[in-house]
C-alpha cells in the first residue's frame, strides 16, 4: 500500500494508508493498528486524514465515506469518542490549542455558507465555535490535488497546487482571525 498521511508525535510515527491508521516506534518497529474497519463505534470505512491534538494526547481520524470523526487515546490508541459532521472536512489540525480546525472543500458548489466556508473551529467533542469564511470565493476552483494544512508563528497556513499552472497557492491567516 501507499503511504497516505504520516505524522510524527513524541517518538512515535503515525502512518495512514487510507484503509488504517498504523503506529511505530521512531525505528520503525510496529507497535500497533489503531482501530479497525467497520461501521460500529470506533471503526472507520476509509481513512480520509488524521490529525494530532497534542494539548489532549489524542487522534482525530476522518471515516469516508461516513463523515464521522473518531477520536483516540494517542499512547495506547483506545477509541474514546466520535461525531458527525455537517461538511465535507478536506483536512484539519488542532489550531489554536485543544481545539480542531476543519477546512472544508476549496470549490464552492451552493449558496450554502456551510459548503463555503473554508475553516470551522470545533471543540474536540465537535461542536463548532467559529467559522472563518472562504476569502477566495470569486475565484472558485482554484487550488487542485491534495491541499497541504500546518500553523507556523500563530497562523494557519495551507498550500496546493494551482488548477491552472504548476505554481504552488499559499494563504496564511492570521491568529487574531481565530476565536
Amino acid at each position: 500500500s501507499k503511504i497516505s498521511d504520516l505524522k510524527l508525535f513524541n517518538g512515535n510515527i503515525f502512518i495512514s494508508d487510507k484503509k488504517a491508521l498504523y503506529k511505530f516506534d521512531s525505528k520503525g518497529n510496529f507497535i500497533q493498528q489503531i482501530g479497525r474497519k467497520g461501521n460500529g463505534p470506533g471503526e472507520y470505512g476509509m481513512v480520509f486524514f488524521f490529525s494530532i491534538i497534542e494539548k489532549s494526547n489524542e487522534i482525530i481520524l476522518f471515516s469516508y465515506p461516513a463523515g464521522r470523526i473518531n477520536i483516540y487515546d494517542i499512547e495506547n490508541g483506545t477509541y474514546k469518542r466520535s461525531f458527525r459532521l455537517d461538511f465535507d472536512a478536506t483536512g484539519s489540525i488542532e489550531f489554536p490549542p485543544g481545539k480542531i480546525s476543519f477546512f472544508t472543500s476549496d470549490i464552492p458548489q451552493t449558496k450554502d455558507p456551510l459548503v463555503n466556508n473554508e475553516i470551522f473551529i470545533s471543540t474536540p467533542d465537535g461542536q463548532i465555535i467559529d467559522s472563518i469564511p472562504n476569502s477566495r470565493l470569486p475565484k472558485t476552483g482554484n487550488l487542485s490535488g491534495r491541499t497541504i494544512y500546518y500553523q507556523i508563528n500563530g497562523e494557519i497556513c495551507y498550500m496546493g497546487r494551482d488548477r491552472k499552472s504548476t505554481r504552488l497557492n499559499s494563504s496564511h491567516i492570521p491568529l487574531s482571525r481565530m476565536p
